[in-house]
């Protein structure tokens, strides 16, 4: 998923009115009464003349390229891994990625290792033509570049992160002692997949709803 930063900025005019006051005076009358001159006292108004306020041009929104030789910078959703995305022709996204040479664990499944430490699984269909389903795997050392998901969830997360950013998971099955796979499922276009051991996640799959396999090439 790319991330969008949008930036708008307004002038404000701010209009002072000018107020005007009159003073008079009055001259009181009698027969005795002496008449005092009248003075009348004017304040010329002062106005500042209202400006119509003026809004500048609109920005346009931020994009943030995606970085496709950095796999940090990549989204993790239900509909891939940044540029590689499910139902997209294999071919095609293979020349958009820079040293781009997957090594084929066995039929239909290959690896792609940007940078030769991060490895994505990339599960094909229609005889090989098709991305089908991904997982990212890095281990769990945080120091090795991982995608993320949107809510930040990336390989070397927690348990207590993941089920914090996702309290709605689905716990699908128990592949271990301490392994488990849970998914999230709030995207009809896909599923999420996280496989946790010993309470650290140790892949993350955009998948089909298929799960994500104990073993590729069984």
């Amino acid at each position: 998923m790319h991330r969008i930063r949008a930036t708008r900025a307004f002038t404000r005019t701010v209009v002072i009115a000018g107020l005007a006051l009159v003073l008079t005076g009055c001259t009181p009358s009698g027969e005795d009464s002496v008449v005092a001159p009248s003075t009348t006292a004017a304040a010329q108004s002062t106005s500042t003349p209202a400006s119509s306020p003026t809004e500048s041009a609109t920005a346009a929104p931020t994009v943030t390229p995606l970085d496709s030789a950095d796999v940090s910078s990549w989204v993790i959703s239900a509909q891939g891994i940044g540029p590689i995305v499910r139902g997209a022709d294999f071919a095609t996204t293979a020349g958009s990625l820079p040293g781009f040479d997957p090594g084929e664990l066995c039929r239909d499944i290959v690896i792609y290792s940007p940078g030769g430490i991060t490895q994505i699984v990339i599960e094909l269909s229609d005889q090989g033509t098709r991305i089908s389903n991904l997982w990212v795997l890095s281990g769990a050392d945080r120091t090795v570049p991982s995608p993320e998901t949107e809510a930040g969830i990336r390989v070397g997360s927690t348990m207590e992160e993941l089920s914090a950013a996702y309290p709605d998971l689905t716990t699908d099955v128990q592949r271990g002692h301490d392994t488990w796979v849970y998914s999230d499922r709030s995207d009809p276009e896909g599923v999420v997949d996280f496989v946790v051991n010993d309470d650290t996640v140790f892949s993350i799959g955009a998948t089909d709803g298929s799960g994500t396999p104990k073993e590729w090439c069984s």
